[in-house]
């Protein structure tokens, strides 16, 4: 989301209403900013840099290597940085989370569970205690069982989730 747009959509600055030149412009940095991303992740990485300068000079690095226009590549120094920390903070999770999955495999159904304010993940099967949740919460909707659940109750009608693309 685009912090600096009140209505929170995802556009063009100041207002301006979503053009096709726009979305071409967009489309067209898809894959330099991919791997300016990408690279400089595996350098950062690689390389143990930690500093924001040591960072910042990888990215613009790959930036320039990727024709990746200057103006973006701040967010891509933050997103390298916010990386870098989120994984450390969540070190031990992330461990636990590889080590369910032989190299390779990864879950083929990821349930995203929200209740009481809070988010959880659960990959291909829930726990007892929240399946139990069904009961109480006022929607649940598993759209690949084509169940859907009001205050605990079927509901007559499921209209199928479909991937278009």
């Amino acid at each position: 989301m685009n912090p600096s747009n009140s209505n929170n959509q995802i556009g063009p600055p100041d207002g301006q209403t979503t053009t096709p030149n726009w979305c071409r412009i967009a489309e067209a940095l898809i894959l330099p900013a991919t791997q300016v991303v990408n690279y400089s992740l595996a350098e950062t990485i690689g390389t143990g840099a930690r500093t924001a300068d040591q960072i910042m000079e990888i990215v613009v690095g790959h930036g320039l290597r990727w024709a990746l226009p200057p103006e973006l590549v701040p967010d891509i120094e933050i997103f390298v940085l916010n990386y870098l920390d989120r994984v450390a903070q969540q070190k031990s999770r992330i461990e636990e989370f590889l080590k369910r999955f032989s190299p390779g495999l990864r879950p083929s159904i990821c349930y995203q569970v929200y209740h009481h304010g809070r988010t959880d993940y659960y990959y291909d099967e829930l726990p007892k205690e929240v399946l139990n949740l069904k009961k109480d919460v006022l929607f649940w909707i598993h759209r690949s069982a084509n169940e859907l659940l009001s205050g605990g109750k079927p509901q007559e009608e499921v209209v199928p989730f479909v991937v278009e693309g």
